[in-house]
């Protein structure tokens, strides 16, 4: 079973540049880029450029970084949702039988 974690590991293994922290957006992006083959052929084509892509996928970051702080510190900006995750996480490891809370 294909799952992020073994990708990322593979990704690390075969391209050892990808491991030193400066170019972990761009290694992100690149394999963002093999599950998005229309924005990939966008880069192609130069309607975006992979640059564009990592500045996008970087300040994403920095928007849900700062998402989690503003809602961590302020309960009154969090959704109906926000208290129903544990909830929602112990379901799904039932559902995968690991036994439920992982509290």
């Amino acid at each position: 079973m294909k799952t992020i974690l073994n990708e990322l590991t593979a990704y690390l293994e075969d391209q050892p540049l990808a491991r030193e922290r400066k170019n972990k957006d761009r290694a992100i992006v690149n394999l963002l880029l093999r599950n998005y083959p229309g924005i990939a052929r966008a880069c192609e084509l130069g309607v975006t450029s992979k640059e564009e892509v990592t500045n996008f996928v970087k300040e994403h970051n920095s928007y849900d970084r700062g998402w989690r702080k503003v809602t961590g510190d302020r309960p009154d900006l969090r959704g109906k949702d926000y208290d129903e995750k544990a909830e929602l996480e112990d379901r799904k490891l039932e559902e995968l039988g690991n036994g439920g809370s992982a509290r």
